[in-house]
């Protein structure tokens, strides 16, 4: 009996050489060992961490920790997501028998408040009788202090002439000269003017109106205009009184 079981064991030693077998090395890992904070640096507990090479997550501790053990070594990307925030995204290189440590900060959506600036104006001509020019009185600037708005509405109107037409055309320009509107006709009423703030001009720092005597303006004397422009900043006029 002792000697079959010594045979078999050769044979086991001998069929083990022939095949070339080796034991396998280990794979070299790391490991990562982070932390989610706000922007005070405060610990955020209960956050996914996202491991995203390896489809991997971890949830952050009430202390904002995170780990991720026997990682192989190699570049990898954290991610991390809360609402009202921008989410984080770190990359990170793991070393073997190495912890690489990491901090995700979450930092706030900036949000920006519907506002509205409005700049009346009023343009008085006594005494004058028109030529059929620029109506020098009826131009008039504004400064975008708070950067593009989001949309730009321009209204005006004028006292009219009995028995006879006031014809007006209007024009919007930044102070490059870009020319933002112009009236394809001449209007004999109240006019409203609306232009989106992605079609201003980027670095465009002054918009300004100008209004010009039409072909059919009557002349006459005690002109006005009145008008009105309005900065809708962080929403349209429709967005920012909920008009469909």
């Amino acid at each position: 009996m002792e000697r079959v079981a010594l045979v078999a064991l050769v044979l086991s030693a001998m069929t083990a050489g022939c095949l070339g077998e080796e034991p396998a090395e280990p794979i070299p890992t790391g490991q990562i060992d982070g932390a989610v904070v706000d922007p005070l640096l405060r610990p955020f507990g209960g956050q996914i961490v996202y491991l995203s090479e390896l489809g991997l997550q971890d949830a952050t501790s009430p202390m904002g920790g995170f780990t991720f053990r026997d990682v192989p070594v190699g570049a990898y990307t954290l991610l991390v997501a809360r609402e009202g925030t921008r989410g984080a995204v770190a990359f990170v290189d793991v070393e073997a028998d190495k912890v690489t440590k990491v901090i995700l900060q979450l930092l706030p959506v900036e949000q920006v408040l519907p506002t509205m600036a409005m700049f009346p104006h009023e343009s008085m001509h006594q005494g004058l009788a028109f030529p059929q020019t620029p109506c020098g009185d009826c131009t008039w600037s504004v400064r975008l202090d708070e950067g593009a708005p989001a949309e730009v509405v321009f209204e005006a109107q004028w006292d009219g002439t009995t028995g006879g037409q006031d014809g007006m055309r209007f024009e919007v320009l930044d102070d490059q000269g870009n020319l933002l509107y112009r009236s394809p006709v001449e209007t004999n009423g109240p006019v409203s003017i609306s232009i989106d703030g992605d079609d201003i001009p980027a670095g465009a720092t002054t918009l300004t109106m100008l209004a010009f005597f039409g072909d059919h303006f009557t002349p006459r004397v005690n002109f006005q205009v009145l008008s009105v422009m309005t900065l809708y900043y962080g929403a349209t006029k429709a967005e920012l009184f909920q008009q469909e």
